[in-house]
């Protein structure tokens, strides 16, 4: 038997994290990605439409907690489902093309609605406090994607 948490008008919310190699992480608060054709982000907004400061925050500590478990270096991706009765963290989350874990290292920029949203750009070693990164923007992002106009 397979138990499933039900959630009301689910979304699919991602929250970027940065973590460098002495344990610190930070995360750049969260997008809503939950625009999608066949399984491919079309618009990401961010904030996220509805979000609470409380649950911002909730989600932001998981998502780095989830990160320094794995002993997470770079930026990295985790994602989330959120809706009622509250957000589920996706067990399969992205770390798309993320930072170093498990021997793996590549780098991986955050998009400009994040940075424009955040107001800053994080490098290494991380230049700042989770306390210091202010939501000070709004952003959308838009993509547009090729495909086989044929059923």
């Amino acid at each position: 038997m397979l138990v499933e948490k039900y959630l009301l008008k689910p979304r699919h919310v991602e929250i970027q994290v940065f973590c460098d190699s002495q344990g610190n992480g930070v995360y750049l608060f969260e997008r809503d990605c939950s625009v999608q054709r066949r399984h491919q982000k079309v618009i990401e907004e961010a904030p996220a439409p509805g979000m609470t400061e409380a649950l911002r925050q909730q989600m932001g500590e998981a998502a780095i907690k989830a990160a320094q478990a794995i002993n997470y270096e770079g930026a990295g991706t985790v994602e989330f489902l959120a809706g009622r009765p509250g957000p589920v963290l996706l067990y399969g989350d992205e770390h798309s093309p993320a930072g170093r874990a498990s021997g793996h290292r590549d780098d991986q920029r955050p998009g400009p609605g994040r940075v424009a949203a955040a107001g800053c750009q994080l490098v290494r070693p991380l230049p700042c406090t989770q306390e210091q990164l202010q939501m000070t923007g709004h952003a959308f992002e838009a993509r547009i994607y090729a495909e086989d106009p044929r059923p």
